[in-house]
């Protein structure tokens, strides 16, 4: 999901709040039980209620459509090959719900997330164990490298997945794990599937994640961010430095203190949302400190204004990849178009973080600017998530010079940028755009009639890939249809 990028960095490192404070978004007390004593399941029952209650609110059909939970018997059944103990709360997970029914219109629980099946999850764990030990024998190297025997796959997300970890012992909870297929590297995301169904329910109700026109969830990422910061709770109890006021001990800490002490400072900095800190905060952006330039950049990014920007500039050449990550991100979120020039010479940035970071934020600015030099990286560029990032800022941009270029990748890539370009089309309109989708939508209905007697797991991801793409065109087309009226 574009909020996997976004969400998972705001997430790294967050800590759990204490039972006196209060939510910092909502301002509701924040229900510590399901965090601090480990009430699995009333904690994830609640979060997961909430989730539908907002869905139906919304209109999204999604409720409808998931598969009855199952039983402790068919769990185990289907569990039986599995040789290490998932945490207790996967258990409760499946016994809720298991995944959506075959041939569901919409599948996502959230932007870019899909809730495997039990049976789907395990024979995609078969897979990628089977996968990793052919490669590794080739390449001689360990499979737990590729794919680790404790990962089990709970969330699929264009190819890639949101794992949890199996134990030798009994569990509770296990951290969620975001793995791409490219990559194989585990990010952490989530302290618990609990914690994030609690995120997830946050920003339904919160209006972070949306029913778009088309019927597909979408999210808004600063919100989303917003919803994510608020577990950063900072305690009211921070000593007095001298005849500091709270905004200079605040970013006293941040600068000098230990990494707990600096998170809790970045938090109560957010929360005051005070530009008196800006200038302040733009002298620790000058610091020896990489981790306080990037808590501090962080916070500017919240803190917004038109004076936030000029230090947010300074920290986008800053050594640090991660400080000018963070940059990049924060001038997205201020949507200010003095950021665009450099912006675009952030496209040309060693780091493939950054560059991910200023294409998104170029979409976020429909930096029109931008479209030519967007263009040119989405020809040569290899990293497929980064390639995708850029079709999706064309979209935003919606400069219909690029069309020929959306064009060539909707018919011919790798299915999930087919996908990201088709929806793009669908933000440009015209006869162009609109053949190139029908297209798609003929070519998809070919290859389900081709698969469709084919029962084996390779034919049944490739069948599940035509229908998404199929649905995600026709919408487009209904979309270009609709603005012809």
């Amino acid at each position: 999901m574009a909020v996997a990028l976004y969400l998972g960095a705001y997430s790294a490192g967050l800590r759990l709040p204490n039972s006196e404070n209060a939510d910092l978004i909502t301002g509701h007390p924040i229900d510590t039980e399901c965090f601090i004593h480990s009430a699995v399941d009333d904690c994830l029952s609640n979060a997961l209620g909430r989730i539908l209650a907002a869905m139906e609110r919304s209109g999204y059909p999604l409720p409808g459509l998931l598969r009855p939970g199952l039983s402790d018997r068919d769990r185990q059944a289907v569990l039986a090959d599995f040789p290490w103990q998932l945490p207790r709360e996967l258990d409760r997970f499946y016994a809720w719900r298991d995944g959506v029914a075959e041939g569901a219109k919409v599948a996502e629980l959230f932007p870019g997330g899909t809730m495997l099946t039990l049976s789907e999850a395990m024979a995609i764990y078969k897979l990628q164990i089977e996968t990793a030990a052919r490669v590794a024998t080739l390449a001689k190297i360990e499979p737990d490298k590729l794919w680790s025997s404790r990962w089990f796959p709970v969330f699929v997300s264009h190819g890639d997945f949101y794992v949890v970890e199996g134990s030798d012992r009994p569990i509770e909870v296990s951290p969620v794990y975001f793995i791409t297929n490219e990559d194989r590297i585990p990010v952490r995301r989530y302290a618990s599937l609990s914690d994030m169904m609690e995120i997830v329910a946050r920003c339904f109700e919160q209006g972070a994640f949306r029913v778009g026109d088309s019927g597909i969830l979408q999210e808004d990422i600063k919100s989303v961010a917003a919803i994510t910061a608020g577990y950063r709770v900072v305690s009211n109890q921070a000593p007095e430095i001298g005849n500091m006021s709270e905004i200079e001990r605040l970013v006293h800490i941040l600068a000098s203190a230990d990494g707990e002490a600096r998170g809790e400072a970045a938090g109560r900095l957010m929360e005051l949302h005070d530009e008196a800190a800006i200038p302040l905060l733009a002298q620790v952006i000058r610091s020896a400190d990489p981790s306080a330039r990037e808590l501090a950049t962080r916070v500017l990014a919240e803190l917004g204004g038109d004076s936030a920007v000029p230090p947010l500039l300074n920290a986008l050449k800053d050594p640090e990849e991660s400080v000018r990550g963070e940059a990049a991100a924060a001038l997205g979120q201020l949507r200010r178009p003095q950021a665009v020039d450099a912006l675009i010479v952030a496209l040309d940035d060693p780091a493939t973080s950054v560059r991910m970071r200023a294409v998104w934020a170029l979409g976020e600015l429909k930096a029109h600017d931008a479209a030519v030099k967007l263009e040119a990286h989405l020809k040569k560029e290899e990293h497929i998530p980064l390639r995708n990032a850029i079709i999706q800022a064309l979209g935003k941009i919606g400069d219909t010079s690029v069309i020929p270029a959306l064009i060539e990748f909707v018919k011919e890539s790798p299915m999930e940028t087919r996908i990201l370009a088709a929806a793009a089309l669908g933000e440009f309109g015209g006869d162009e755009a609109a053949g190139a989708l029908r297209f798609v939508i003929e070519e998809q209905d070919r290859l389900e009639q081709t698969n469709s007697g084919n029962t084996s797991l390779d034919s049944i991801i490739k069948l599940q890939q035509a229908r998404q793409l199929k649905l995600v065109s026709q919408q487009s087309l209904a979309k270009i249809d609709k603005g012809r009226k």
